[in-house]
């Protein structure tokens, strides 16, 4: 249940004002940042402390101070960002070290409508913050030299249960390597497999050609989405890809793909795979099937990936490149989407060779 806040005075409002002539501003005000921190002098107009405004707006207190202090100093006009100081100034010892604390805070924090710091905001940032304009070019050698990088980041879902994950790495691994050292202690062969379903269809083609200048280019394509088909497919520690292109993927074609997969190994009794939590994996259908296949002497043991944890399937690192390059291509035709599917599902799996040893290093210690 959220507090009750009780207004307590603003001290650092200096300047006279009242939340009327604030919210006449903020009707004329086109920039939300700057309705957003007019909004910040309304509140303290009322008398909310700067805390209170904090947890009211969600603004960090020091930059609630410090855009108060800039209302104190140039009125309405320094609720707006400044342009930047001179070109080629520098940035002082002590802002460098302000600048990397607020690094390690995220942007939102600091009143920026970002999930994540990018060079193009530092360089907004540091203008904002110390009146400083580098160029842009520059910022990346600010950033390495301030002792930060530029890196790709590594996207989780919105969903993921953190809880979840762990109990997958500290309970769910080990679990599954003891019983695969119980299958081969009983003499069996054990195979693991990463499994997953792709789903392609025709996309409205969005890559570039060379033309004339004076020219539009045109071309001829059917981005109709019945064009579709549906991949169900494993990978092994070797980088073997098992495949079947089926309409869609259900109960039925997964059961026509496990039998694909003992088809495929005959050597081996036991196949442990990694596999999401789709419906069709757990439907009535399939669970039938693995009894069918356990009474001909093939056991197939799931290993259930955490939920919205797309990234931690080994498979669908050949999926991204797999979709990437289908889309690139004008396909008129389900005889030539499957067609091309097929050529480049054998140009991604020669990188799959060691993926499941290096998402799972427990399962092949």
């Amino acid at each position: 249940m959220a507090r009750t806040i009780v207004k307590g005075g603003n001290k650092t409002l200096k300047r006279e004002i009242t939340s009327g002539e604030v919210v006449k501003f903020q009707r004329s005000a086109k920039d939300h940042w700057v309705w957003k921190r007019a909004e910040i002098i309304r509140l303290a107009a009322d008398g909310y402390n700067n805390l209170e405004i904090e947890e009211i707006t969600g603004i960090d207190e020091k930059n609630v101070r410090l855009w108060i202090n800039r209302f104190n100093a140039e009125g309405f006009a320094g609720l707006f960002r400044k342009k930047g100081g001179k070109k080629g100034g520098k940035l002082s010892e002590e802002q460098i070290e302000e600048l990397k604390e607020a690094l390690k805070r995220a942007p939102s924090e600091l009143g920026y409508d970002q999930v994540a710091w990018t060079a193009k905001l530092v360089w907004q940032f540091i203008q904002d913050a110390f009146g400083v304009l580098y160029a842009y070019r520059y910022i990346y050698r600010l950033i390495k030299k301030i002792g930060f990088k530029l890196a790709k980041p590594y996207v989780t879902h919105i969903k993921q249960d953190e809880k979840e994950v762990e109990k997958f790495e500290k309970q769910v691994l080990p679990a599954a390597l003891k019983k695969k050292r119980e299958f081969e202690a009983r003499g069996l062969e054990v195979l693991v497999l990463s499994q997953d379903e792709k789903h392609i269809w025709v996309d409205y083609p969005s890559f570039r050609i060379v033309c004339p200048e004076d020219e539009k280019p045109r071309i001829k394509a059917n981005w109709d989405p019945h064009i579709r088909t549906s991949i169900l497919g494993s990978i092994d520690n070797e980088g073997k890809l098992v495949s079947i292109e089926e309409d869609t993927a259900n109960a039925k074609t997964y059961c026509k793909f496990m039998d694909k997969i003992v088809e495929f190994y005959p050597e081996y009794q036991v196949f442990m795979m990694f596999v999401d939590r789709a419906s069709y994996h757990r439907a009535k259908l399939v669970r039938e099937h693995i009894y069918e296949l356990r009474r001909e002497g093939k056991n197939f043991k799931f290993i259930w990936l955490p939920r919205y944890s797309p990234e931690m399937s080994p498979i669908e690192q050949l999926w991204k490149p797999l979709g990437r390059n289908v889309h690139n291509k004008v396909i008129n035709a389900k005889s030539r989407l499957i067609s091309i599917v097929k050529q480049e599902l054998n140009v991604v799996s020669q990188s799959a060779k060691g993926l499941l040893a290096k998402y799972f290093p427990i399962m092949f210690g």
